[in-house]
């Protein structure tokens, strides 16, 4: 039998999803197909507004958690859940890929931090935590910039490392503003990170920091810089 909620009009935008290959899907229509799957027609359109408004970004209506979803209005627990399942299979599919992605050199490196860097709503600070053979075993970020040199980001990023079980952390900074030479302050903070990962026997491999004029990549000892 088929669901309540089957209509014409979900059918249109499946259709739609499937010609289009997902590249014309704008977020909003992204958002109120799945609620579609939950929703009458009549509010899964207003409640994808409600959710993206809310929350400020697409994005970040599929990271909330289900508390804060459920607080929405028009939200209930089937929506709430469809939208965290989604959240959930994407995380696994990305940690699947990641296992079988080794970062060996400067090259690879870049080329994997550099595009999700670079994407829409990209976070500021991304990390990877790598096993004795330059696999990635997990990765995770830090979203505001003001947070990305401070004591929180230090001990989030070695704590990470340490319950992965990982022998090495490469990191990757998106600041706007400069043309990806380090200052002073994030030197300071490389080293002060650095120093914490040291304690617990883990070694910070790369840094690489994408900035306004392109990337570069630094080695351990910010001695050697490639240009990219």
């Amino acid at each position: 039998m088929e669901s309540f909620y089957k209509n014409e009009y979900r059918t249109q935008m499946e259709d739609l999803f499937i010609e289009s290959k997902e590249v014309e899907f704008s977020d909003k229509k992204a958002l109120e197909l799945l609620l579609l799957f939950a929703l009458p027609i009549q509010s899964a359109g207003a409640v994808a507004d409600k959710l993206i408004e809310h929350f400020g970004s697409f994005s970040n209506v599929i990271r909330a958690s289900f508390d804060e979803l459920i607080e929405v209005g028009g939200m209930d627990k089937d929506c709430a859940v469809l939208i965290r399942l989604a959240d959930s299979l994407s995380e696994r599919a990305d940690k699947e890929t990641q296992r079988s992605t080794v970062l060996s050199d400067y090259t690879s490196s870049v080329a994997y931090f550099k595009e999700k860097l670079l994407k829409k709503n990209a976070p500021k600070l991304l990390f990877a935590a790598l096993d004795g053979k330059l696999a990635i075993i997990n990765s995770g970020e830090v979203q505001k910039s003001a947070e990305i040199y401070g004591d929180s980001a230090v001990s989030q990023i070695t704590a990470f490392a340490k319950n992965e079980g990982a022998a090495c952390v490469i990191i990757a900074l998106n600041i706007d503003g400069v043309d990806g030479t380090p200052d002073s302050e994030t030197g300071d903070f490389i080293n002060r990170l650095r120093a914490s990962l040291a304690k617990n026997s883990i070694s910070l491999n790369d840094v690489i920091i994408i900035g306004d004029n392109g990337s570069c990549a630094f080695s351990n000892d910010l001695r050697l810089a490639l240009y990219l």
